[in-house]
């Protein structure tokens, strides 16, 4: 099983709770890696620093959402390769669930599934309607 008991487990927020409840069911222990305002106009923002502080050598799993669903806030290939990288240090599986833009008038800028950014990538992808 990819998730045991007392395993780790980061989740984005705002996101889907499925993945969150469905950890928590398996016996993980999940944390919260929570979206904050950017009051400069960019958006919003996920702290790659406040998620290297999170992770740890029994994290499992860290679960992002891109195009970010409700906060619509996309990420860039630097952003992607630093969730990539921080996932590599500690062993972590990536679960990146992305909507595929291509031919939308909202195109993603990079997605995690078209490099391969992390050892061990899993990527849900629905198409924009």
């Amino acid at each position: 099983n990819l998730i045991e008991p007392n395993d780790h487990v980061v989740v984005m927020i705002p996101n889907y709770m499925q993945l969150w409840g469905l950890a928590r069911g398996l016996g993980a222990e999940c944390d919260a890696w929570r979206l904050r305002p950017d009051f400069e106009g960019r958006g919003w923002v996920a702290d790659l620093d406040e998620l290297r502080r999170m992770v740890s050598a029994r994290t499992r799993l860290i679960a992002i959402c891109h195009p970010n669903n409700p906060t619509g806030q996309t990420w860039g290939t630097d952003w992607l390769d630093g969730v990539a990288a921080i996932a590599r240090d500690c062993g972590a599986w990536v679960l990146s669930d992305e909507i595929d833009t291509r031919g939308s008038t909202r195109a993603l800028r990079a997605r995690f599934i078209d490099i391969g950014r992390a050892p061990r990538p899993m990527v849900c992808v629905d198409r924009a309607r």
